[in-house]
């Protein structure tokens, strides 16, 4: 059955000054993401910094990724990330139906390798969606382009106004958790266009 299939890296991860700090915290960063948001196939680790899991539409998967990135870069990291809509199967020989062949998969991967390597692709690139129609996919590119743009463009608490707000919380809430003022959080999500990530998350795809 098609789904969206998410493969995601962390960038930069060899240079990281510990890497059980990284990847401890990466771990809690999937566990969160997977409550938050309604994988059809759970997030998990695959091989070192990489991970996949799968999402039953674009819209959910376009809502996921955004989760992660704003947590990835509340803990001082950041991600790449490869959305495909494809076919998937259950492997019938693995043990955990999470073990997963098909179209989905490996337009996911060619795309995430592509987006690395690319030479001329923009700096502030993070993340990349797949589909098959041609509207769909250009409105997509846009819509990610301009995402990204604003995702490098985040501090840590902005990442973490940004994740207060998709949980519906008061910037009163947010702010006391952060331990600054109310105007202060106003300040930054009007600012910095944290209003406007938050309401970016429900796409209708």
């Amino acid at each position: 059955m098609p789904i969206a299939a998410i493969i995601g890296d962390i960038v930069a991860s060899r240079t990281a000054s510990s890497r059980d700090a990284l990847q401890r915290t990466f771990v809690d960063i999937i566990a969160t993401a997977n409550r938050t948001t309604e994988p059809l196939t759970p997030l998990h680790i695959t091989r070192g910094d990489e991970f996949e899991g799968a999402y039953q539409s674009i819209a959910a998967a376009w809502e996921a990724t955004l989760h992660l990135h704003l947590l990835t870069r509340a803990n001082g990291y950041q991600l790449w990330l490869s959305v495909a809509w494809g076919e998937v199967t259950a492997l019938a020989e693995a043990d955990s139906a999470s073990v997963q062949d098909g179209p989905g998969w490996w337009t996911a991967r060619q795309a995430l390798t592509e987006m690395k390597t690319a030479t001329r692709a923009p700096k502030k690139r993070r993340t990349v969606f797949t589909i098959d129609d041609p509207t769909q996919a250009a409105l997509l590119a846009a819509a990610v382009a301009l995402r990204d743009e604003v995702l490098a463009g985040l501090d840590k608490s902005d990442a973490r106004i940004t994740l207060g707000l998709l949980d519906g919380r008061t910037q009163a809430s947010i702010a006391e958790e952060l331990g600054v003022t109310a105007p202060v959080v106003s300040r930054r999500a009007h600012g910095n266009g944290l209003l406007s990530l938050a309401e970016s998350a429900k796409i209708g795809l």
